[in-house]
């Protein structure tokens, strides 16, 4: 064959060899392949999920929308059942009336720890207070305030007038201003009835309810505060908002 001929063919050769290109190399068969990949992966992930989610309702879980957590029923009955034991009809409380987690706090106003405390207790109960319950105890330290009985004393009244919650804000806030003239001051800028109030704080009308909170926190050991009874075990001091979350994780296995 003539030189000019083998070198026309080769160059043929090269150009059609140069047009073929296999489709998983091409930018759309990438794309393909790529898309594949995560169906496969989505579809595995869906399969394990509705074989999860069956397998909880077979074993009689209860799943919370809110915090998309699986709850046993044992956990709930244990949970009520402590309830039951530690929990008076006077105890201000928020959160679940079914709770997976049951949290009996003992605090004192003028406790600074206990001040410390409330921003994570608020974001902890924020999100996850459809399975929480968190009951609020007087613990009162008296040796190390003059007012600090006073304090409790005024969030009970304004219990009395379903106003403890806003109260008890007012009461940590104010941790340094406590007299029993800004305790009725603080409750009329909240809108209590001012004589019922009053009558309330000045006779002393929920002491033996403050007292039976102390007797009881002491009787379980509690010997400072913050001290919290969770699902009836005793921790004692300040508990941030990841050790919240990490209480409820093992509370809910």
């Amino acid at each position: 064959m003539p030189i000019d001929k083998n070198i026309k063919k080769r160059l043929a050769e090269a150009v059609a060899k140069s047009y073929f290109v296999p489709w998983h190399k091409r930018w759309w068969g990438k794309g393909f392949l790529i898309l594949a990949v995560f169906g496969v992966i989505f579809l595995a992930y869906f399969g394990y999920m509705i074989v999860d989610n069956i397998t909880y309702i077979s074993k009689g879980f209860v799943y919370d929308s809110t915090t998309g957590l699986w709850v046993s029923p044992e956990q709930y009955g244990e949970s009520q059942r402590i309830a039951a034991e530690l929990m008076r009809d006077n105890d201000p409380w928020i959160g679940s009336e079914q709770p997976a987690l049951f949290i009996v706090a003992y605090e004192s106003f003028t406790c600074p720890y206990c001040k410390e405390s409330q921003a994570d207790i608020k974001q902890f109960m924020s999100k996850y207070g459809s399975i929480v319950l968190f009951v609020a105890k007087d613990y009162p330290l008296e040796g190390t305030h003059a007012n600090a009985l006073g304090a409790h004393l005024a969030a009970a009244c304004a219990e009395e007038q379903d106003s403890y919650w806003e109260y008890r804000d007012i009461l940590y806030a104010h941790q340094d201003e406590f007299s029993v003239s800004n305790f009725k001051g603080w409750a009329v800028d909240i809108g209590l009835k001012e004589d019922q109030f009053n009558v309330c704080l000045d006779n002393k009308k929920y002491i033996y309810e403050i007292r039976q909170d102390i007797a009881e926190g002491k009787q379980l050991g509690v010997s400072g505060t913050p001290s919290y009874v969770v699902n009836g075990a005793l921790i004692p001091g300040l508990i941030p908002y990841s050790t919240w979350e990490q209480i409820l994780a093992v509370a809910i296995k």
